[in-house]
């Protein structure tokens, strides 16, 4: 069985950032079992002012490439405050 979205995305965060940091246990779980559509949704749900973009960008590029994206974000080169509360401020 191949890895869903969500895990490959958390694989791919936990590398760049050494943790899921503050996320709640219920929010990994759910995000490890997501595809691609549940992922979206997870974060929409739990990120309200999610921009436009980042949404296309879970649509259309591999989860690997959203956790890089992330990352950058909590590393504070794009800084967006309701990202890091959302993962508990990982950098």
């Amino acid at each position: 069985m191949s890895e869903t979205y969500g895990a490959r995305f958390l694989r791919e965060l936990k590398a760049r950032t050494q943790s899921t940091g503050g996320l709640k246990y219920a929010t990994v779980q759910a995000l490890e079992g997501a595809d691609r559509a549940a992922f979206g949704r997870i974060l929409r749900e739990g990120l309200p002012g999610l921009p436009y973009a980042v949404g296309q960008m879970i649509e259309k590029d591999e989860p690997e490439s959203v956790a890089r994206w992330f990352a950058d974000v909590l590393r504070g080169s794009d800084l967006d405050p309701a990202i890091v509360a959302f993962f508990g401020g990982l950098a």
